[in-house]
């Protein structure tokens, strides 16, 4: 098996009021009777109107490289906002917390609370660990 491995140095700053809480199910970053936050991991998914969206799409737009025929069959490619696989619309966001924190069933006080004590978070690597795809 033929793994590359890259990191590069980046620098992406998103501001917390442009950040949310949501649940890591299909359709978490909306309150469902049927999801429960506290079986389930947190994240935080960017707003699109975000200051660091341009930033962000950038680096998304690199891995648009890897959808070879070969890997898409069928599937249309991935577009800055279309995803070939899995949701979609696409929406950046990253884990922050696994299930089985008492947080109860709604989320925005938590954000709240998140959005009074941080600032921004800032990305500075990128590392991307992938497989070639096999020929």
């Amino acid at each position: 098996m033929d793994y590359r491995i890259r990191k590069k140095e980046i620098s992406v700053r998103v501001h917390t009021r442009d950040l949310r809480f949501m649940v890591m199910v299909p359709g978490g970053e909306n309150k469902r009777p049927d999801v429960d936050p506290e079986t389930s991991p947190i994240g935080l998914r960017v707003n699109r109107q975000s200051d660091a969206m341009g930033q962000i799409l950038e680096q998304r737009r690199q891995f648009l490289e890897y959808e070879t025929p070969k890997v898409l069959g069928e599937r249309k490619p991935s577009t800055s906002r279309r995803n070939a696989f899995g949701a979609r619309h696409f929406q950046p966001h990253v884990t922050v917390l696994w299930r089985g924190k008492e947080l109860g069933g709604d989320l925005s006080p938590i954000g709240a609370k998140f959005r009074s004590i941080v600032e921004s978070i800032h990305f500075h690597r990128l590392v991307v660990d992938c497989k070639e795809p096999q020929q």
